[in-house]
C-alpha cells in the first residue's frame, strides 16, 4: 500500500505554519480575490503532484494496490456544506474529477485502489490529516456522524461499480468510542444498501487501534469487512 502525501512546500502559506488543508486554504483568506487564489493554488496542486507516471512507476517495481485518502471536502462543493470548508466550496468545484482521474489511471496500470475517508465531518481525530489541526474532534455526535454516513453512501453509489476499486475504508485513525462501533455497523449496511454493486465491495475500517475490538467487530459481520490496525 502506498500513499501520496502533499508536499511540505505547500503550506508555506498557511495560517500559522499549520500542514491541515483548511489551513492551507485560510492562508488564502475568505475574499473574492483569497477563494479565487485558493482556487488556482489547489487546482494547480491536484493537476500536478500525482501524475500517470507515478502509477506506471509503481506498477513496474510490483506494487499492485494505493491507498487514497481523501477528505469530505474532495468529493465537491456540495459536501462542504456545514462544514468550515463552506466557504471554500468554490475551490472544490472540479476536485472529484481529480480523485476520478487518479482511480483511472491506476486502473491503466492494473492497480487496484482503496479510497480511504481520511477527513470526517468535525474530524475524527483532532489530527491535521483530518483537514482541521485545531485538536478538536467533533465528530462524535449525532449531527457529523449522519453527515458522514451520508457521503460514505454517496462514495459507495458512485464508485462501487470501478473495477479497480477493490474497497472502500470508512476513516482513518478513529478515536476509539462506543458510538464509533455503532457508526461502523449503521454505516456499512446503509453502503451495503446504495447499489448492488455496493453490496458486494470490501468495506475497510481502521480498528482505532484497539486490535481486539475490531478483531470481534469482524466475527459479527457477514459481508465482505477488512480490519485495519496500524501498528506504529
Amino acid at each position: 500500500v502506498a500513499e501520496n502525501w502533499m508536499e511540505p512546500s505547500a503550506f508555506r502559506c498557511s495560517t500559522g505554519g499549520q500542514a491541515a488543508e483548511y489551513d492551507l486554504l485560510d492562508g488564502y483568506g475568505q475574499s473574492a480575490d483569497g477563494v479565487r487564489n485558493a482556487t488556482a493554488k489547489m487546482v494547480k496542486h491536484w493537476d500536478t503532484w500525482i501524475n500517470e507516471t507515478d502509477f506506471q512507476n509503481m506498477a513496474a517495481i510490483g506494487i499492485n494496490t494505493v491507498r487514497l485518502p481523501i477528505g469530505y471536502w474532495s468529493v465537491g462543493p456540495y459536501f462542504t456544506q456545514n462544514s468550515p470548508f463552506n466557504a471554500y466550496e468554490d475551490v472544490y468545484e472540479m476536485s472529484w474529477r481529480f480523485v476520478a482521474r487518479a482511480i483511472n489511471w491506476a486502473a491503466k496500470y492494473d492497480i487496484g485502489v482503496i479510497v480511504d475517508l481520511h477527513g470526517a465531518y468535525g474530524s475524527q481525530n483532532g489530527q491535521s490529516h483530518s483537514g482541521l489541526s485545531d485538536g478538536n474532534i467533533e465528530f462524535y455526535n449525532s449531527f457529523n456522524m449522519n453527515l458522514t454516513k451520508n457521503l460514505l453512501v454517496w462514495i459507495a453509489n458512485e464508485i462501487s461499480d470501478v473495477t479497480n476499486v477493490v474497497g472502500i475504508q470508512l476513516l482513518n485513525e478513529p478515536q476509539n468510542r462506543d458510538s464509533l462501533w455503532t457508526w461502523y455497523n449503521s454505516t456499512m449496511d446503509a453502503m451495503r444498501a446504495a447499489s448492488p454493486y455496493a453490496a458486494t465491495v470490501p468495506l475497510y475500517f481502521h480498528d482505532a487501534f484497539v486490535l481486539g475490538k475490531g478483531a470481534k467487530f469482524v466475527s459479527q459481520r457477514s459481508d465482505f469487512v477488512v480490519q485495519d490496525h496500524h501498528s506504529y
